[in-house]
């Protein structure tokens, strides 16, 4: 394995920057299942309440699941897919190979591209050395993004 990442064949990137990217991405998937495993004991929980004909635990444990459940779909869904996007940027991947692209489908709004990119921004900001900060990082992510869209 080699010390550096190139973003390009002039710019390496030290391999210690993308080794927290990577735990970055495994403690999320952690998250992940972590909560997952949390919202069924939730289900588990408020369908025994219901059983037993307790309302009050029922509502209780439903809103446990529905707060768990949004976390995890709301949070740490985007933020997982934001670094692993970061992560194949850094590495100098195509987008397509990142995941399936579906914004020449038209399934995604020019909102949520922006948003995405600005998500990805941040990463890549935060895992790469200062001095390659010459330009605003969303612009030429936003291009890596919108080149599958063709």
């Amino acid at each position: 394995m080699t010390d550096t990442v190139s973003i390009s064949k002039s710019v390496p990137i030290p391999t210690f920057r993308v080794a927290e990217l990577r735990v970055k991405i495994r403690s999320l998937a952690v998250e992940s299942t972590i909560i997952r495993h949390e919202e069924i004991r939730a289900l588990r929980a408020r369908r025994g309440a219901v059983k037993r004909s307790s309302s009050d635990h029922a509502s209780h444990h439903g809103a446990t699941y529905e707060s768990l459940h949004a976390h995890r779909i709301g949070v740490v869904r985007p933020a997982a897919r934001a670094a692993q996007l970061a992560l194949a940027y850094l590495r100098a991947r195509p987008y397509a190979s990142a995941e399936r692209a579906t914004w020449a489908e038209g399934f995604v709004g020019e909102t949520q591209r922006v948003a995405l990119a600005k998500a990805v921004a941040e990463n890549v900001g935060r895992f790469m050395p200062r001095l390659m900060h010459a330009q605003p990082l969303e612009v030429p992510i936003r291009k890596w993004i919108e080149a599958v869209a063709g």
